[in-house]
């Protein structure tokens, strides 16, 4: 039914109030080819949120296409302790003017987003920071072009003035200096060899986001560059959020202890499957 109120422009209580017959005699040629178009690529396995183009995440709704990963409410926990660490910092800030490493004095609070995707948490970030009059400055990368595209182009449709960068990781900072009070990410974290990536959605999103570029044999890889080169751009006191595979927590909390964090936690999410790992350096 999705498909049929996309195209249309109706909602579902239209089509529940009316038979079948009904639906079929207002529909369009156009309307009706579209939606036997469509239907058919769904029952072929292509998610829907490529079909219609969009997807929505914590409220807004988010363009999305085979470029990017498909936001998911998994994700959205990380949104909320991301949101929960902003509110801390900015009910205790600190006392003495914030400096970058070229020791320029700046204002607000500096975040990054490692593996932006679509931008659905960056912009999140932004916006809900934005309604309860914090100032924050939101930096995204991500090493596609195209997926910065998509991301770009959903910062401008719901007016987040987030900054984008593209490049591996920390390398699309460039000779940029900024330390950030926040670092977030949702990397690829799926094993090359896992089964998951034959089943449901995943065969049709973009291998390098599910699990990485180049063999990943534990699903870590990406999660190790992360996490090793986090202490050179967060300041002191800042934190590191990511999210993990269902089974991996207990290794990223190993990994973020080794690499000197502390308040190193794991937390759930709204299914009750671990899912985040956050420190503070």
């Amino acid at each position: 039914m999705a498909i049929a109120c996309w195209v249309t422009g109706r909602d579902r209580s239209w089509f529940a109030a009316r038979r079948p017959d009904e639906v079929a005699a207002t529909l369009l040629p156009g309307e009706r080819a579209l939606i036997d178009l469509l239907s058919r690529r769904r029952l072929a396995g292509e998610p829907l949120a490529y079909l219609l183009g969009f997807r929505e995440f914590f409220g807004r709704r988010f363009m999305v296409g085979p470029s990017v990963l498909i936001p998911r409410s998994d994700t959205e926990c990380l949104l909320e302790a991301a949101l929960d660490c902003l509110a801390d910092q900015h009910q205790h800030p600190a006392t003495a003017p914030k400096r970058d490493a070229s020791n320029r004095a700046d204002t607000g609070l500096q975040v990054l987003d490692l593996g932006t995707g679509s931008g659905c948490l960056a912009i999140s970030l932004m916006l809900e920071a934005k309604a309860k009059g914090w100032v924050v400055e939101v930096t995204a990368t991500d090493q596609s072009a195209s997926a910065l595209q998509v991301a770009r182009n959903n910062a401008h449709w719901l007016g987040a003035p987030v900054t984008f960068c593209q490049g591996d990781w920390y390398e699309a900072l460039g000779e940029a200096r900024t330390r950030f009070d926040l670092v977030v990410s949702n990397p690829p974290y799926i094993a090359t060899q896992d089964p998951h990536l034959d089943q449901g959605d995943l065969p049709f999103e973009p291998p390098s986001a599910l699990a990485g570029c180049s063999p990943n044999a534990d699903g870590l890889d990406d999660l190790r560059q992360i996490i090793e080169g986090a202490s050179a751009h967060l300041r002191r006191g800042g934190w590191l959020m990511v999210e993990h595979g269902y089974d991996q927590q207990a290794a990223v909390i190993q990994l973020m202890r080794e690499a000197g964090f502390d308040q190193v936690t794991g937390r759930s999410d709204w299914s009750g499957t671990p899912r985040l790992v956050m420190g503070q350096l």
